[in-house]
């Protein structure tokens, strides 16, 4: 019974960590967005990152069985393939406004 005990405690500390964790980082988002910009989308993706890591965390003691274990990790893999295709294609557009703009002075 005292396993089971001290399995508790650590999930419990796990989870009080993670919400530390989670309101620090929020914390820093508020200050960041001083400046009016919006850092909504890091806020969900650290949110869903709090949310996976307190569900292990109560998995590792029996108390959460959702069969859901790797989804977290494909939808992280889906987040991060679409903000790369995003960035490339940022990328390629200023490249090309850039481009020209530089044949449009050099035509005058």
């Amino acid at each position: 019974m005292a396993t089971y005990d001290e399995k508790q405690e650590k999930v419990l500390d796990k989870i009080a960590a993670t919400i530390k964790d989670l309101d620090s980082t929020v914390a820093d988002y508020t200050k960041l967005s001083v400046d009016g910009k919006s850092h909504s989308f890091r806020e969900w993706i650290d949110e869903k990152k709090a949310i996976h890591e307190i569900k292990k965390a109560l998995r590792e003691v029996g108390k959460y069985d959702d069969n859901a274990e790797g989804q977290f990790d494909k939808e992280l893999s889906d987040i991060s393939d679409y903000v790369k295709s995003v960035q490339s294609k940022l990328q390629n557009d200023l490249e090309s406004n850039n481009s020209s703009k530089s044949s449009n002075s050099s035509n005058k």
